[in-house]
């Protein structure tokens, strides 16, 4: 994604992202078995374990509210800190 981000912009490719896994009440309801999928998609994508990957299902509400928070947190930094 960063590529196609980049070759559309490098300052587009700059820009913070919010990687959100959705639809994960279908993982069932083991939190191990949600883990090992989140596992895969960090490890299919290339990502390092410092990249946070959050995990949401609208059908369940959960991750929602965690969703929301690290969006507010990105779009709450100043403007002159991102690259334009």
């Amino acid at each position: 994604i960063r590529r196609e981000l980049a070759g559309y912009s490098a300052a587009l490719a700059e820009k913070p992202e919010i990687i959100a896994i959705s639809k994960t009440d279908l993982l069932g309801g083991e939190a191990d078995d949600a883990q090992a999928a989140l596992d895969v998609v960090r490890s299919e994508l290339k990502l390092g374990h410092d990249t946070a990957i959050m995990p949401i299902s609208s059908v369940a509400r959960t991750g929602l509210p965690e969703l929301l928070e690290a969006c507010w947190g990105i779009l709450d930094k100043p403007a002159e800190s991102w690259k334009s």
